[in-house]
């Protein structure tokens, strides 16, 4: 797999990414009616859900991963972390 890059947001509720393929743990179709909000306020789709290991100098477990096509960066949740 390739690596990508990804980017603490502090405003993230949930770990993001466009990429089906960072859902490597448990990868499952949404079926919930939650939908992501942009910052311009825009309501983006999800499509899928799932858990995903990452590598850099640590392995990092992310749970409740959210597929969202449109985003443009992977995004991860600094308040996923500190919880």
């Amino acid at each position: 797999m390739q690596y990508e890059e990804w980017y603490p947001d502090s405003g993230a509720t949930n770990h993001i990414t466009n990429n089906l393929d960072n859902l490597n743990l448990g990868n499952r179709e949404y079926k919930g009616t939650q939908s992501i909000f942009m910052g311009d306020g825009k309501s983006i789709k999800i499509t899928h859900s799932g858990n995903a290991k990452i590598r850099g100098k640590r392995e990092l477990h992310l749970n409740n991963l959210l597929r969202v096509p449109q985003i443009k960066k992977n995004l991860l949740s600094v308040s996923q972390f500190a919880n």
